[in-house]
């Protein structure tokens, strides 16, 4: 049944609107307002109390603020809060509170976030030396983009054993490398263990001719990027943060990794292959901005010197822990683990000796002589992890 249709609208007639005379109520209500008003403002009132006190912000409260708290400083490091690394940058800030006295407050930021967003080791570095921070833990293979020498610790099949590396860092030739990141705006407090480097990927890798043509994520460095080229595969140098997504979207099919690192970054979730390569030892520095430490007092200085210290040892010793429960659980995962053959080692070598030849002849040799020659001295502590995993 249809509906009928409705009537076109009519104009209505044009009428002159009526004026009406507004009424004496609200002036009346002003007035009176006013008046009340005013015998208020006449009348004697008491001083008003002092407000109390803030409290000071914790260091938790404190993280989300632009700026931390006078007698606070912040240290930033992009693993996770319960990595290894996590665990001794928590360790460190207490021993710093403790051995100066209170007298400086160290607030820990963890996964690289800074003012609400999240930054790469690279990006961190040059924060740190613009003094947006004072206190990082950045591996040395992107401080090497502003200290060239600091580039011989990442050079390949370098060190043969904790043990070496152990003598190298702690002996001369570390603390000598520490005092080259001044020119850059940095000081050097000591190193961190990251570990020696594998490869994890979607593929099998077990040899050099499995590697040709993939595209491997390695760190921001230079050396880096020359290794993974010198083996015939794609270097794609990008920040840690990225690795998972990168491999589950399949724009890499390998990352240059350490086990617990491996394991920390969940990359197990797209890389149920590991590769023990050992290519390559990996360190962290400790680091400072230069200006805000010359500003310290000796004692504070001294202070966290001596917490740095411990923290190189005890890092050393639950990140070897660390490692070997990542490769135990790796196991019990069916991840699967490939080992290369000391032939395929050799081949590995010789195929990258060009890249310890270009650091010879822009920085000399003498670095990278005096550091095999250390490989022979035994006059060390052992820390319970003599070989190279």
């Amino acid at each position: 049944m249809s509906s009928l249709p409705e009537p076109p609208d009519q104009a209505l007639p044009d009428f002159p609107e009526i004026p009406r005379s507004a009424p004496l109520w609200p002036l009346v209500a002003v007035a009176f307002l006013a008046g009340f008003v005013g015998i208020y403002l006449m009348l004697p009132r008491p001083a008003p109390s002092p407000a109390p006190p803030r409290p000071a912000l914790s260091p938790a409260a404190e993280s989300a603020s632009p700026h931390p708290a006078p007698g606070v400083a912040r240290l930033i490091h992009v693993g996770s809060a319960d990595s290894t690394f996590g665990q001794t940058a928590r360790i460190l800030a207490e021993q710093i509170g403790a051995l100066s006295r209170g007298s400086l407050q160290v607030e820990v930021l963890a996964d690289g976030r800074f003012q609400g967003r999240k930054y790469g080791e690279l990006a961190l570095m040059r924060m740190l030396q613009e003094g947006r921070f004072p206190l990082a833990f950045i591996s040395t293979a992107p401080l090497a983009n502003v200290d060239p020498p600091l580039a011989v610790l990442d050079l390949p099949f370098l060190f043969d054993s904790y043990d070496h590396a152990d003598r190298v860092l702690d002996g001369e030739i570390g603390r000598g490398l520490l005092e080259t990141l001044k020119p850059s705006g940095m000081v050097g407090l000591g190193f961190l263990e990251t570990g020696f480097r594998v490869l994890s990927s979607s593929v099998a890798l077990p040899d050099l001719e499995s590697l040709e043509g993939r595209r491997v994520r390695v760190m921001q460095s230079p050396v880096q990027v020359n290794f993974i080229r010198a083996l015939g595969a794609e270097p794609v140098p990008s920040a840690v943060d990225r690795i998972h997504e990168m491999g589950r979207q399949g724009f890499i099919d390998a990352a240059d990794r350490s086990y617990p690192t491996y394991w920390d970054f969940k990359l197990y979730e797209v890389h149920r292959h590991l590769t023990e390569t050992n290519h390559a030892y990996s360190a962290k520095a400790m680091v400072a901005n230069l200006h805000w430490w010359e500003g310290l007092s000796s004692e504070v200085r001294q202070a966290i010197l001596s917490a740095a210290r411990e923290a190189e040892v005890e890092h050393r010793i639950r990140q070897r822990r660390e490692e070997a429960r990542v490769k135990s659980l790796a196991t019990r995962e069916h991840i699967t683990i490939h080992t290369l053959t000391p032939e395929e080692r050799e081949r590995f070598r010789k195929r990258v000796q060009p890249l310890m030849d270009t650091f010879s002849r822009s920085q000399g040799s003498d670095l990278i002589v005096k550091i095999r020659q250390q490989a022979k001295d035994q006059d060390i502590r052992s820390l319970g992890t003599d070989q190279a995993p």
